[in-house]
């Protein structure tokens, strides 16, 4: 089977490709959604441009779609870049990463239902909980790049998800209702190692930005390094 993998660099796209890269499958090509609109409806704004060091580490070529990151547009956007990778390589199913999002695999699902190839959701109702637990014992280096809910401050921009901030993700959730997941756009991560990735990234410079309850670091500087 060949497939194209949906790829935000982000904890549950790396793991959606890495639970079904363990199966007998192709992949052609790591598929980025680059909305300049930083309030899409579909798809991750922060930090994108360092997802080519990600598909370095990774090993795969990584196909990039510019979007304006309009409602539906963006979607018009992602099918002209899935008919081209039909056309020119025969992919027959998509990976992506949704958990709990019913707008965002609805319109996947269109989008493959149209050029009759699968959408391969290997996380779709999982519990979030025990989700975000495999990810990290599955040996994912996870770092917290965006933050937009009450109970987060300032300290969480750049933290390592270890079981230590899962437990603290726990009791945030416990308080104010925070999807423990990030799912309902709580905050967002960048993937920097993992058993996927032949070469992890160390990150050199960051920048935090942060107003009210909400914020998010720039990575100014990066690089891949070897793994010991």
């Amino acid at each position: 089977m060949k497939v194209a993998a949906l790829f935000s660099g982000g904890k549950d796209s790396c793991y959606a490709l890495y639970k079904k890269l363990q199966k007998d499958i192709e992949l052609i090509s790591l598929v980025l959604v680059h909305p300049r609109n930083p309030y899409s409806w579909m798809f991750h704004e922060t930090n994108l441009n360092w997802s080519k060091l990600q598909a370095e580490a990774i090993g795969k070529p990584l196909t990039v779609v510019k979007t304006a990151g309009r409602k539906e547009e963006e979607i018009k956007d992602l099918e002209k870049c899935l008919a081209k990778l039909i056309t020119d390589y025969n992919i027959n199913a998509v990976i992506s990463g949704a958990i709990a999002s019913r707008y965002q695999k609805e319109r996947i699902d269109k989008l493959c239902d149209k050029f009759r190839i699968d959408n391969i959701a290997p996380l779709w109702g999982m519990d979030q909980t025990d989700l975000l637990k495999e990810e990290i014992k599955s040996g994912f280096e996870i770092i917290i790049t965006s933050c937009n809910a009450l109970g987060f401050n300032k300290k969480w921009l750049g933290r390592l998800i270890d079981l230590e901030c899962f437990e603290e993700l726990i009791s945030l959730n416990e308080k104010y209702g925070i999807n423990i997941a990030g799912e309902g756009g709580e905050y967002e991560t960048f993937v920097v190692d993992g058993p996927l990735f032949k070469r992890k990234i160390r990150i050199l410079e960051i920048e935090k930005v942060w107003s009210d309850y909400s914020g998010k670091i720039i990575i100014k500087d990066a690089k891949l390094e070897n793994k010991d």
